[in-house]
């Protein structure tokens, strides 16, 4: 058995494409623990077992399996990066394998054969301590076959594993926990939300798309589509990245860092306009114009704002000499994209509409004349007939049957489920 150890504790040392594995602190400790039970003492190996058990746990997984599994693929390595460009030679591939079938066995390794390894050495006076000690997960690393075909379809490092990031110019930072909002939950604006999901669709399948203007009020749910987009189930290889205003100049990097990619990424500027002689124009401009290097085909933008035009107008423009060839160019900037949706304030019928689709999605119940008229009452003052306005009426309902519920009351007789 010592030998058996010993064989494994040298595939490891001689890993030769994940190297940057043996840096982390459970294969630190896993080949502490090998060492040791090539011939220490008990305790020595049992203290290792347990440094073992605590790196897993401290790492959130259950086993060795688990752990390599999930770190492989989220760690961006050279061999990812040749996968993922298709530059992964004969050699490099029959060298990962190797790695891959080490690791494999570690992974096999069972804590039951490890104890008793440990019962055995000298020292080991203290049997039914040893026996006690926890175990973690034996198995659960996918085939080398399987780690290449996710390479291939996702990535790797962290651009593989989160589906949501904010771009400042500085770097990409993850979001854990994106906006859940469903795009089957959202009422009202149907078609442009409809163009938002036929648009996306064709992008994640691979088509060459237009980018996508939404523009109109403010409340009318411009950021709510877009986000949906990301719960959406068969947009899994899909993800969005929130990019700053701030964030514009440094674009050409950040194309750079998704191209030649596998997966699909939205770029998203939430509520922009610009003031005359904004230096970020230019950056967007050449982002939807294309420069000399042609943009990627894996990266859409996304855009809202409150105005169609983007950029702000004085009426110095008009005055100006070359007025007519200012005023061309701030308008020509929103025509750059291929898809333009308006999303303005509702009318008060489809207000109502809207208000009616989300109590009944809430399950609430509230006699119907009533209900228009707190939800007209909501409106003006709130100021706005809009799909915020109306979630936020509807929210001050719940938040008011929650309070209800605590001091029952009769329920009257004619009231109407809505």
């Amino acid at each position: 058995m010592a030998a058996q150890f010993k064989r494994l504790a040298l595939q490891l040392d001689t890993l030769a494409v994940f190297r940057n594995l043996l840096e982390t602190p459970v294969l630190k400790s896993l080949r502490t623990l090998l060492a040791a039970l090539e011939g220490a003492s008990a305790p020595a190996a049992a203290y290792a077992y347990a440094e073992v058990y605590y790196a897993l746990r401290e790492a959130g997984a259950a086993g060795v399996g688990a752990y390599l599994d999930k770190t492989l693929k989220y760690t961006e390595t050279p061999f990812a990066r040749a996968v993922m460009e298709g530059a992964a030679d004969t050699s490099f591939l029959s060298a990962a394998a190797r790695d891959m079938a080490v690791l494999s066995d570690l992974s096999q390794l069972t804590c039951a054969q490890i104890k008793r390894h440990i019962i055995s050495l000298p020292e080991a006076e203290f049997a039914d301590v040893l026996d006690t000690l926890p175990e973690w997960e034996t198995g659960g690393l996918p085939s080398f076959d399987a780690l290449v075909s996710f390479y291939r379809q996702h990535g790797a490092g962290p651009l593989a594993l989160y589906k949501a990031f904010v771009w400042t110019g500085g770097g990409l930072v993850p979001v854990d926990a994106p906006d859940p909002i469903r795009f089957e939950e959202m009422v009202g604006y149907e078609w442009q939300r409809q163009a938002v999901l036929d648009n996306t669709r064709a992008f994640v399948r691979g088509s060459a798309v237009n980018n996508v203007l939404l523009y109109g009020d403010s409340g009318t749910g411009k950021s709510a589509t877009v986000k949906s987009m990301l719960n959406v189930e068969e947009f899994e290889n899909l993800a969005l990245i929130e990019v700053s205003k701030q964030g514009l100049a440094g674009l050409p990097a950040l194309l750079e860092l998704l191209s030649r990619r596998p997966r699909r990424f939205i770029l998203f500027i939430d509520d922009l306009t610009f003031e005359p002689g904004d230096p970020d124009y230019s950056a967007l401009k050449i982002l939807l114009e294309g420069s000399l290097r042609e943009r990627p085909r894996n990266v859409a933008l996304y855009v809202t704002s409150n105005r169609r035009q983007l950029v702000k107008r004085n009426f110095s423009d008009q005055d100006d000499m070359t007025g007519g060839e200012t005023v061309q160019e701030k308008t020509s900037l929103a025509d750059r994209f291929g898809i333009r949706l308006p999303f303005f304030s509702l009318n008060q019928e489809d207000y109502l509409a809207t208000v009616t689709e989300l109590v009944r999605q809430a399950g609430i119940r509230m006699d119907a004349d009533k209900l228009k008229k707190e939800a007209l009452q909501w409106a003006l003052e709130h100021g706005a007939r809009t799909p915020r306005t109306a979630r936020q009426f509807v929210d001050e309902l719940i938040a008011g049957q929650g309070a209800a519920r605590m001091r029952p009351e009769k329920r009257r007789s004619n009231e109407e489920v809505i």
